[in-house]
């Protein structure tokens, strides 16, 4: 707790080189994420492409 009459200062200290690892990580994030998205796509087309197809025949 704090006491009457007392502030709370917060300092952000950046580092040199924080932009470029948030920049690598923010890269990554989009690779991921675009990733996931052609795989959701893929998957897709497969099942309409199962669906197109039909039953198929055993024998």
């Amino acid at each position: 707790m704090l006491q009457t009459g007392v502030k709370e200062v917060v300092k952000t200290v950046s580092f040199k080189g924080d932009e470029q690892v948030d920049a690598k990580a923010e890269n990554f994030i989009n690779r991921f994420k675009q990733q996931l998205k052609m795989q959701r796509l893929d998957s897709i087309k497969r099942y309409t492409d199962m669906l197109t197809r039909g039953p198929r025949s055993t024998n």
